[in-house]
Protein backbone atom coordinates (compact mmCIF):
# COMPACT_ATOMS: atom_id res chain seq x y z
CA UNK A 1 0.00 0.00 0.00
CA UNK A 2 1.25 2.97 -0.65
CA UNK A 3 -0.33 6.91 -0.78
CA UNK A 4 -2.84 5.11 0.97
CA UNK A 5 -4.06 3.02 -1.75
CA UNK A 6 -4.87 -0.28 -2.04
CA UNK A 7 -3.22 -1.75 -4.80
CA UNK A 8 -0.61 -4.59 -4.03
CA UNK A 9 0.70 -6.55 -6.56
CA UNK A 10 0.53 -3.58 -10.03
CA UNK A 11 1.96 -4.53 -13.13
CA UNK A 12 2.70 -1.62 -14.63
CA UNK A 13 2.43 -1.89 -18.77
CA UNK A 14 3.00 1.60 -19.63
CA UNK A 15 3.74 5.08 -18.82
CA UNK A 16 2.81 8.12 -20.51
CA UNK A 17 4.44 11.59 -19.90
CA UNK A 18 2.40 14.93 -20.31
CA UNK A 19 -0.85 12.72 -21.14
CA UNK A 20 -3.45 14.68 -22.63
CA UNK A 21 -7.08 15.55 -20.06
CA UNK A 22 -9.43 14.61 -22.86
CA UNK A 23 -9.04 18.41 -23.65
CA UNK A 24 -8.95 19.91 -20.40
CA UNK A 25 -5.43 20.13 -20.13
CA UNK A 26 -2.26 18.08 -19.73
CA UNK A 27 -1.17 16.10 -16.88
CA UNK A 28 2.22 14.96 -15.67
CA UNK A 29 2.35 11.40 -15.82
CA UNK A 30 -0.79 8.56 -16.33
CA UNK A 31 0.28 4.72 -15.45
CA UNK A 32 -1.06 2.13 -16.76
CA UNK A 33 -1.22 -1.49 -15.06
CA UNK A 34 -3.22 -4.16 -13.91
CA UNK A 35 -3.96 -6.07 -10.01
CA UNK A 36 -4.50 -9.32 -11.53
CA UNK A 37 -7.65 -8.90 -13.94
CA UNK A 38 -8.50 -5.65 -12.69
CA UNK A 39 -6.95 -2.45 -15.21
CA UNK A 40 -5.77 0.23 -12.67
CA UNK A 41 -4.73 3.92 -13.96
CA UNK A 42 -2.71 6.14 -11.94
CA UNK A 43 -2.65 9.57 -13.15
CA UNK A 44 -0.18 11.89 -11.37
CA UNK A 45 0.22 15.21 -10.72
CA UNK A 46 3.84 16.71 -9.34
CA UNK A 47 5.10 19.93 -7.80
CA UNK A 48 7.81 21.49 -6.95
CA UNK A 49 7.42 25.34 -6.87
CA UNK A 50 4.17 26.49 -8.95
CA UNK A 51 1.18 26.84 -6.99
CA UNK A 52 -1.86 24.64 -8.51
CA UNK A 53 -3.21 25.68 -11.94
CA UNK A 54 -6.47 27.04 -11.90
CA UNK A 55 -8.72 23.94 -11.26
CA UNK A 56 -6.05 21.36 -11.58
CA UNK A 57 -7.42 18.81 -9.26
CA UNK A 58 -10.78 18.93 -10.57
CA UNK A 59 -9.60 18.72 -13.91
CA UNK A 60 -7.65 15.21 -13.05
CA UNK A 61 -10.71 13.94 -11.45
CA UNK A 62 -13.01 14.53 -14.37
CA UNK A 63 -10.51 12.57 -16.62
CA UNK A 64 -10.43 10.15 -14.15
CA UNK A 65 -14.58 9.87 -14.05
CA UNK A 66 -14.14 9.61 -18.01
CA UNK A 67 -11.60 6.61 -18.02
CA UNK A 68 -13.88 4.73 -15.60
CA UNK A 69 -16.90 5.27 -18.00
CA UNK A 70 -13.98 4.13 -20.98
CA UNK A 71 -14.03 0.58 -18.76
CA UNK A 72 -11.00 1.14 -16.33
CA UNK A 73 -11.82 -0.40 -13.21
CA UNK A 74 -9.87 2.03 -10.87
CA UNK A 75 -8.53 5.35 -12.17
CA UNK A 76 -6.61 7.11 -9.21
CA UNK A 77 -5.54 10.90 -9.11
CA UNK A 78 -1.95 10.63 -6.73
CA UNK A 79 0.00 14.34 -6.13
CA UNK A 80 3.48 14.07 -5.75
CA UNK A 81 4.95 17.35 -3.68
CA UNK A 82 7.51 17.98 -1.11
CA UNK A 83 6.05 17.63 2.18
CA UNK A 84 5.27 21.99 2.65
CA UNK A 85 3.47 21.67 -0.22
CA UNK A 86 -0.14 21.85 1.42
CA UNK A 87 -2.16 23.25 -1.63
CA UNK A 88 -5.28 21.03 -2.83
CA UNK A 89 -4.05 17.74 -1.44
CA UNK A 90 -7.11 16.75 -0.50
CA UNK A 91 -8.70 17.52 -3.54
CA UNK A 92 -6.42 14.32 -5.08
CA UNK A 93 -7.70 10.36 -3.82
CA UNK A 94 -3.55 10.19 -2.48
CA UNK A 95 -0.82 12.06 -1.94
CA UNK A 96 2.50 11.32 -1.20
CA UNK A 97 5.82 13.41 -0.30
CA UNK A 98 8.38 13.79 -2.73
CA UNK A 99 11.06 13.12 0.61
CA UNK A 100 9.18 10.01 0.93
CA UNK A 101 9.57 8.76 -2.40
CA UNK A 102 13.12 9.27 -2.39
CA UNK A 103 13.42 7.01 0.60
CA UNK A 104 11.34 4.25 -1.06
CA UNK A 105 13.57 4.25 -4.76
CA UNK A 106 15.82 1.41 -5.27
CA UNK A 107 17.85 -0.27 -8.24
CA UNK A 108 20.13 -2.95 -8.10
CA UNK A 109 22.47 -0.12 -10.02
CA UNK A 110 23.94 2.38 -8.08
CA UNK A 111 24.47 4.95 -10.98
CA UNK A 112 20.81 4.35 -11.85
CA UNK A 113 20.01 4.99 -7.93
CA UNK A 114 21.85 7.97 -7.62
CA UNK A 115 20.91 8.99 -10.56
CA UNK A 116 17.20 9.40 -9.59
CA UNK A 117 17.82 10.46 -6.39
CA UNK A 118 19.82 13.02 -7.34
CA UNK A 119 16.55 14.62 -9.90
CA UNK A 120 14.65 14.41 -6.31
CA UNK A 121 17.43 16.16 -4.76
CA UNK A 122 17.20 18.84 -7.32
CA UNK A 123 13.84 19.29 -7.12
CA UNK A 124 13.50 19.69 -3.47
CA UNK A 125 16.72 22.24 -3.67
CA UNK A 126 14.75 24.28 -6.04
CA UNK A 127 11.72 24.70 -4.24
CA UNK A 128 13.92 25.90 -1.31
CA UNK A 129 15.81 28.52 -3.23
CA UNK A 130 13.51 29.55 -5.64
CA UNK A 131 11.53 32.34 -3.31
CA UNK A 132 7.92 30.91 -4.43
CA UNK A 133 5.93 30.45 -1.79
CA UNK A 134 3.54 27.55 -0.96
CA UNK A 135 -0.41 28.97 -1.06
CA UNK A 136 -1.80 29.37 1.75
CA UNK A 137 -4.89 26.83 1.38
CA UNK A 138 -7.55 29.88 2.97
CA UNK A 139 -6.43 32.22 0.03
CA UNK A 140 -6.32 29.72 -2.20
CA UNK A 141 -10.15 29.03 -1.38
CA UNK A 142 -10.45 32.77 -1.51
CA UNK A 143 -9.40 32.92 -4.78
CA UNK A 144 -11.28 30.03 -5.84
CA UNK A 145 -14.54 31.57 -4.24
CA UNK A 146 -13.34 35.20 -5.94
CA UNK A 147 -13.36 33.39 -9.42
CA UNK A 148 -16.73 32.16 -9.27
Amino acid sequence: MMCGLKCTGLKISTAMPEPSLGGDGYGDLLVYGTVGAIRVALLIEDKITAGPAHRQAERYQAHATRMRAEGWDQVWCILVAPAAYLAERKAYDADIDMEVVAELLNSPEPVRLAYRLGIIRRALEKKSSSGVQIPDPSMKTLKSEYLR
